[in-house]
């Protein structure tokens, strides 16, 4: 048998990929055709791989389409079962799919128990429709992911990020009523969203390791001085911040220069010794970033079926942080 035999279709695929899919949302299309491979002793090109993949999606999570066009419904029945919850579509004047902004109520409320500070990310959805997933996810009193709100726009810019903040002094109070720190990466649009009346009130500062992504990509591959940027941005007492500062122009005036050019005058936006303490320590975005993780699999899903994901993920940190606490020794009187 060879790909060109006119059975080894897409679809007669799906039916030998199909267990693989529900058992591990992260395969590729790379993965079926090692699959088809080792199965069926065929080579089959990346895109009848991507196809088999989509089709198998499909048959498992729903129409791509319909999944559209179903999201408000959808919203509809989480927020009757889960009150609080906020599900909101827009669309364009044809009608057509826009945008989607939601989040969970035991979220919304448990937000007032964390610190006030979120971390923003956004990450490039893979399935037959793109778009980009912005996730907003805190830090609780103990240090662990707290999803907050996701939205599914259709690239990263300062109009689609000012609708996320937006919908979140709209739909979350508890974003509102304190003084919020978000931590993002130096993308152009966020700064520029974060300039919003709203805004104006709270902080913004950069994620340390984009900083020092940032400082290699100028071309400051050394690691030692990579590792001295990194330092300083963390350091926090000034005296050691600026010591490791001086160190950093006496190794090299162009990375100096390059700090002085690119983040001089707006110390507090990434030095911790500058900060007035709205950074909690954070100086990553590790957590959005760690929750994208967890929702690798689920980018490459019909969008109905990824909401779902960021449910069940979410109602799945809920319970199991429940358990720790009722088998905690730790009781409060």
């Amino acid at each position: 048998m060879n790909s060109n035999h006119r059975q080894a279709t897409s679809s007669f695929m799906v039916s030998k990929i199909m267990p693989f899919v529900k058992s591990d949302l992260n395969i590729t299309a790379g993965t079926v055709q090692v699959l088809m491979e080792e199965q069926l002793f065929i080579k089959i090109s990346y895109l009848k791989a991507w196809r088999a993949l989509s089709k198998a999606i499909e048959r498992i999570y729903g129409d791509w389409a319909e999944s559209y066009s179903n999201l408000r419904q959808y919203f509809g029945e989480i927020c009757k079962t889960n009150p609080g919850s906020v599900g909101h579509v827009t669309t364009d004047e044809y009608g057509v799919f826009d945008r989607a902004f939601w989040s969970f109520g035991p979220c919304i409320e448990g937000f007032v128990h964390c610190r006030p500070l979120l971390c923003i990310d956004g990450t490039h959805l893979y399935g037959k429709y793109k778009g980009t997933l912005l996730v907003a996810t805190a830090v609780d009193a103990n240090d662990q992911l707290f999803p907050l709100a996701f939205a599914i726009v259709e690239s990263e810019s300062s109009d689609s990020w000012g609708w996320f903040f937006a919908c979140m002094q709209r739909f979350i109070h508890s974003v509102n009523n304190r003084r919020i720190t978000f931590i993002s990466d130096r993308m152009k649009g966020i700064p520029t969203a974060l300039q919003s009346k709203w805004l104006a009130a709270h902080k913004h500062r950069y994620c340390a390791r984009h900083l020092k992504a940032n400082f290699q990509a100028a071309g400051f591959r050394d690691k030692r001085l990579t590792g001295l940027f990194y330092a300083a941005a963390c350091a926090s007492e000034e005296i050691e911040y600026l010591k490791i500062r001086e160190e950093i122009k006496t190794s090299s005036i162009r990375a100096h220069n390059w700090i002085e050019r690119s983040l001089g005058g707006k110390e507090e936006n990434w030095a911790l010794c500058k900060d007035d303490g709205g950074r909690f320590h954070v100086m990553t975005t590790n957590a959005s970033e760690s929750f994208n993780g967890v929702l690798r699999g689920a980018r490459s899903l019909p969008i109905r079926a990824l909401v779902a994901r960021t449910f069940f993920h979410s109602v799945d940190y809920f319970c199991q942080r429940r358990e720790l606490a009722k088998n905690s020794k730790l009781r409060v009187t």
